[in-house]
């Protein structure tokens, strides 16, 4: 804005321009957040992988940069996890579900010897 229209605006004029330069203000830090943001998530996928192929050996740290369109899947499944059936997953959740029980047990036994009084 020059000088000249700067003497000649009104007050609502001003105003105007001034919402509008907070709004653009507003986008370009928007903007920059979320470049902020994309650019710390595919540092992550960068880290991953590296932590992935230094610990099992199975994923190889990528040769090229990740992209949108490169990414996939770099992590097969494992095929030598035995298949469980129903009544053995049952099993074992119940299994858990008493070792649960038994450190709750515990826990209130530790708060009555303590004395505690909101029982």
């Amino acid at each position: 804005m020059s000088r000249k229209e700067f003497l000649r605006s009104t007050i609502r004029d001003l105003q105007v321009r001034i919402r509008e330069y907070e709004k653009g203000k507003r986008d370009e830090i928007e903007t920059q957040v979320k470049l902020i943001e994309y650019q710390s998530w595919l540092s992550g996928l960068y880290v991953k992988s590296a932590v992935s192929s230094a610990l099992s050996g199975k994923v190889k740290y990528p040769d090229k940069p990740i992209t949108e369109k490169t990414k996939k899947p770099q992590i097969e499944e494992k095929t030598d996890v035995p298949k469980r059936s129903e009544a053995e997953l049952k099993q074992e959740e119940r299994y858990y579900e008493l070792l649960i029980k038994k450190a709750n047990a515990n826990i209130a036994e530790i708060g009555n010897e303590k004395g505690r009084q909101d029982e």
